[in-house]
């Protein structure tokens, strides 16, 4: 899956005193490779998602960032017994999260009042 957008901000650093608007593209590829049932996962299966996500801005390029999420998904399922395995790797640079992991939203980094760089490990 590929995903290339064009977005408007009017408060890019999530200011209340200083906005500061610009208009970014995001690009947001995913590449999936894995063996086994890896779309129903009721079977045994082995998952490995990577997703990278550019945001570049006009005309605040120095605020471009590259942030990557890496999802590790594994599962032995026989008559009786199920084992499951994930683990997610996230490399950020920025605080837009709001299509890289969902298009929801929900996954938004509301803590952050600017840029950020954060490497986080999710068990």
């Amino acid at each position: 899956m590929f995903t290339v957008r064009g977005v408007w901000d009017d408060n890019i650093f999530l200011s209340h005193t200083n906005k500061t608007s610009d208009y970014y593209f995001a690009i947001e590829p995913q590449l999936t490779l894995g063996f086994g049932d890896i779309q129903g996962r009721s079977r045994s299966y082995l998952r490995l998602d990577y997703m990278p996500s550019g945001l570049l801005y006009v005309n605040h390029s120095d605020e471009d960032a590259f942030n990557q999420m890496i999802h590790l998904e594994g599962g032995y399922s026989t008559g009786r017994l199920r084992l499951s395995l994930s683990q997610d790797v996230i490399l950020l640079q920025s605080a837009n999260l709001n299509s890289f992991i969902d298009t929801t939203g929900l996954w938004a980094n509301l803590d952050a009042s600017a840029p950020t760089r954060i490497a986080r490990v999710l068990f």
